[in-house]
């Protein structure tokens, strides 16, 4: 992996092609397990008959989506936010088990779905359309990735079936991870969003968390702030921190190091980026790679081996976790 900080960079850009084929994937993170709902909410009716009935549910029919949403505005519109939202968390589950289950089929599918996401002068024929309609109805889009197809999370969804009967903080969440969703991340290896605005994400997620600790969400929230912090200081490997062939720092990365120091001087962030800014601008890459060895042992950016290794064994969690993070939605 050309223009990195040798080979610590290298390692850490393992984390990447671990993962790169759009089978069940997301950004997403583990989720919200049952021990952050409460155990007076645990023996709730409502939870409970929500519960069953999302078990009842195929999740290989995508159909069910909607029937899950439908229930939960049944049995959560007008009651108390903190039972609302742990109906969402139960929502969620199901709505991920669904996204992997119709995944796997989408994946193993030999129709060529290609012309429901790129330019064609033909006709689409109408079963790709109907494919398209009834995924659309229920929270999900095509897109694709490094020339191959899946399905998307549509999450303009859940804002309008969820939105109105959760509490602030949970809609706050669920409207930055539908914005990130829609600006995209990555795609072939490489930053779709600038280092500038990735330095903006740095920065929202480390105040949420900070300001949320006891949010229903929040191991998700604080994986989602180490992953995009570990980006922010190793770049990818179609974005690297470095310019290619050389150990000078990319001009784009030290505008967007800049931009974070002064937009957030007090921050965490900030605490790890500037002894590193400062050791990559005068090219230093053994101060440079001492720090990240540092910063991964403190936890403040994650163990690429430790990630790879939980791909290997768990897919689907780490899926799960990089979603919105990987998959560049269109």
């Amino acid at each position: 992996m050309k223009g990195l900080l040798t080979l610590c960079f290298s390692i850490f850009l393992l984390v990447a092609s671990c993962q790169k084929k759009p089978v069940p994937k997301e950004a997403g993170s583990p989720r919200a397990e049952l021990s952050r709902v409460s155990s007076k909410q645990l023996s709730s009716p409502l939870l409970a008959e929500y519960g069953q009935f999302l078990t009842s549910l195929d999740s290989a029919k995508v159909e069910n989506v909607s029937k899950a949403a439908a229930k939960y505005v049944a049995l959560f519109e007008g009651q108390p936010q903190s039972f609302a939202d742990s109906g969402y968390v139960l929502f969620d589950r199901f709505f991920l088990r669904v996204d992997n289950t119709i995944n796997e089929v989408h994946a193993n599918d030999t129709t060529d779905y290609d012309p429901l996401v790129t330019k064609t002068k033909e006709p689409i024929p109408k079963q790709l359309l109907e494919y398209n309609r009834i995924a659309k109805a229920n929270g999900f889009e095509l897109a694709m990735t490094e020339g191959m197809t899946y399905l998307n999370q549509d999450r303009d969804f859940i804002a309008k079936n969820f939105y109105p009967s959760i509490s602030p903080t949970l809609k706050e969440y669920l409207v930055q991870l539908n914005k990130e969703n829609k600006e995209g991340f990555s795609e072939d290896g490489g930053l779709t969003t600038t280092p500038t605005q990735l330095a903006d994400r740095v920065v929202w997620w480390e105040n949420f968390t900070q300001e949320h600790p006891d949010f229903i969400f929040i191991k998700e929230a604080r994986m989602i702030s180490e992953d995009y912090l570990t980006y922010f200081l190793i770049g990818m490997d179609n974005t690297p921190v470095l310019i290619f062939g050389g150990n000078k720092l990319d001009p784009e990365f030290d505008r967007a190091y800049r931009h974070l120091l002064k937009k957030a001087p007090n921050s965490k962030a900030s605490k790890a980026v500037q002894p590193y800014f400062k050791a990559l601008q005068k090219s230093d890459t053994v101060s440079a790679n001492a720090l990240l060895k540092q910063y991964q042992q403190a936890g403040i950016i994650y163990n690429p081996y430790k990630r790879c290794f939980i791909f290997s064994k768990n897919k689907d969690a780490g899926n799960k976790r990089f979603r919105h993070l990987f998959y560049k939605t269109t």
